[in-house]
């Protein structure tokens, strides 16, 4: 079994910090219905700040390993990102900003598995009605991963959007 531990602090609900450590144990050879376990394991820290009533500050780092098939996959990971918050009367904007990597450490030519990249998001999210939200958010994400070369698509790439969803509960 795997298994992972937290740890965390708060302090007058302005400032929250937690780092937790995870490890799911799986046998990287072990084959269950014809796929290969993963053996997975990262860390992280988050923080959330709360500056008076209308801003929040939160970030968070991670960092890991993953492994597959003996040497067919193993791969390092990190990702982090900061986002601030600020109310305005009813409604909220947040910018956002990641930061995300893959390095590919199994040599395997035939299967390259690194990528790297960042991204922007700035959202705006108004209440409607009591149960009635509307979200709107635009994305810019910048990235290159060599294998996009295999289905012949650039390796870089940029790629924009932008979203409007309503949303209610049931």
């Amino acid at each position: 079994p795997g298994f992972y531990g937290s740890i965390g602090y708060a302090f007058e609900s302005r400032f929250e910090v937690e780092a937790m450590h995870y490890d799911n144990r799986a046998d990287p050879l072990a084959v269950n219905d014809g796929q290969y376990g993963w053996h997975t394991r990262f860390n992280h820290v988050a923080m959330r700040l709360h500056l008076a009533d209308e801003w929040e500050l939160q970030a968070q780092i991670m960092r890991g390993r993953t492994t597959m098939g003996g040497v067919a996959v193993d791969a390092r990971f990190s990702s982090g990102y900061l986002l601030a918050s600020r109310r305005f009367g009813t409604g909220t904007a947040t910018l956002r900003y990641d930061h995300f990597e893959v390095g590919d450490l199994d040599g395997v030519p035939d299967d390259p598995n690194g990528e790297n990249g960042h991204a922007w998001a700035i959202a705006w999210a108004q209440p409607l009605t009591d149960r009635l939200l509307l979200l709107v958010e635009a994305q810019r994400v910048k990235s290159h991963r060599p294998a996009r070369a295999l289905v012949a698509e650039f390796p870089r790439q940029v790629e924009n959007s932008l979203a409007m969803e309503l949303r209610f509960p049931f």
